[in-house]
């Protein structure tokens, strides 16, 4: 092996092996028949849309520190 790819091992392996942990959140938005999220930020706070039904579609802004949501016409 080459001393540059031996080098490149032994910095991989040297890379702490970090944990990753996820928490789900449900979104229900009331009167929502379907709930898109389209983005969400470090503070959990989340974008997208939903469906009340039909074919007409609404956007909302979910605050996650409030637990609040915000209807986007």
């Amino acid at each position: 092996m080459g001393m540059t790819l031996r080098l490149l091992l032994l910095l991989v392996a040297s890379l702490p092996l970090a944990a990753q942990t996820y928490t789900f959140t449900t979104i229900d938005i009331p009167g929502a028949a379907r709930t898109t999220v389209s983005g969400i930020n470090n503070f959990g706070d989340m974008v997208g849309y939903y469906s009340a039904g039909g074919m007409n579609t609404h956007g909302f802004y979910y605050n996650a520190g409030q637990a609040k949501f915000r209807k986007l016409d």
